[in-house]
């Protein structure tokens, strides 16, 4: 942040002279924000040419391309260390034709196929490049890569224009038809498609500033919304407390970012409506839904999961959004219809 600041002071047109402008405030603090926004992707993608020896382009090249109709999917792995473990090596001839460089890009998309469509967890199949002064990044070879141990950064391309980059498990960014997200711009996108796709009508940017204040939260929290009318909330919200514990308000409350920070201070989860009405908070969840949760994330995140599995899996048309922050800040969403598409797919 503060090469973006200093990169943005040095720009003439960054201090405005409010009484010259015929813009509001708020247009103008939008330019602003814009403006940083668009340097801190500037440096981004300049200090990882720089250090790295990546270019963005022709990432972004080769996400545009189709090979025999179909889009661009798959993994590349540039690794740092000296020696990786591969499936099988490619020979010493034709090492021009394997070289990250733009003239590639049609060989490197080719290369692609093998990798398959995976999704973005466990050991994905991968093209491995590795690193010469000489020659700078080159195609050696396949391997099956553990993205969480292994040091390198990977590339995980998903549809036409769109492809990931991370280091080991951390997402470092996306980018969709030329434009980079950062995680934060990436977790805001997913929580107002899930929003959305529920309930058209909502509004999620009042919402999606009560989650930003709860990630603020040094031990993390768990927000329950609800999509339900207040009669079934309501109803809810006494099963619960009377099969575990919480604080059930009098009478509901409309959220704020100060308030959310207060009541999410203690354990258990705080439970909420579309309309930032709070009903409750620190209460403990329940469900007896049989599915198999994921060891290596703690109690929080396993008993939102199984209690919106629960939840989906009554006769009641319960419809809810669990937002899980994490103590080390990560953030995951999981609603209802998630449990239900998974279900259709055979997972459950």
């Amino acid at each position: 942040m503060e090469a973006f600041q200093k990169d943005c002071e040095s720009d003439p047109n960054y201090c405005i002279n409010f009484h010259k402008q015929k813009k509001n405030y708020r247009q103008i603090k939008k330019e602003q924000v814009n403006r940083i926004y668009q340097n801190g992707c500037r440096i981004f993608s300049d200090r990882l040419k720089k250090y790295f020896c990546l270019d963005m382009e022709i990432l972004q090249h080769i996400s545009s391309l189709y090979y025999e109709g179909d889009v661009c999917q798959g993994w590349l792995f540039f690794s740092v260390t000296p020696k990786v473990n591969l499936t099988f090596a490619f020979s010493e001839s034709g090492r021009k034709e394997r070289r990250f460089e733009k003239y590639n890009s049609r060989g490197i998309r080719k290369m692609l196929e093998i990798t398959g469509i995976q999704d973005n967890i466990g050991n994905p199949t991968a093209l491995v490049f590795s690193y010469s002064s000489l020659e700078g990044w080159e195609m050696t070879g396949l391997t099956d890569v553990n993205i969480e141990e292994t040091e390198g950064i990977w590339i995980h391309f998903t549809a036409h224009m769109v492809w990931e980059m991370g280091w080991k498990k951390n997402k470092i960014v996306r980018s969709r038809s030329g434009f980079l997200e950062f995680p934060i711009q990436q977790l805001k996108q997913e929580f107002m498609e899930k929003i959305k796709r529920q309930d058209d009508k909502v509004n999620a940017d009042r919402l999606w500033s009560i989650v930003e204040a709860a990630r603020k939260q040094s031990h993390g929290t768990i927000l329950i919304i609800y999509y339900n009318g207040d009669w079934y909330i309501q109803k809810e919200v006494e099963r619960l407390i009377r099969a575990s514990s919480g604080n059930h308000l009098e009478k509901k409350v409309v959220l704020d970012e100060k308030l959310i920070q207060q009541i999410s201070s203690i354990d258990g989860a705080v439970l909420m409506d579309t309309d930032q009405n709070v009903y409750a908070y620190g209460v403990v969840l329940d469900g007896n839904a049989e599915i198999k949760g994921e060891p290596s994330r703690g109690a929080r995140y396993n008993c939102s999961y199984k209690y919106i599995a629960s939840l989906s899996s009554r006769e009641t048309a319960a419809k809810a959004l669990a937002v899980i922050i994490s103590e080390d800040g990560m953030v995951n969403f999981y609603d209802t219809e998630d449990y239900r598409r998974s279900v259709e797919d055979g997972k459950h």
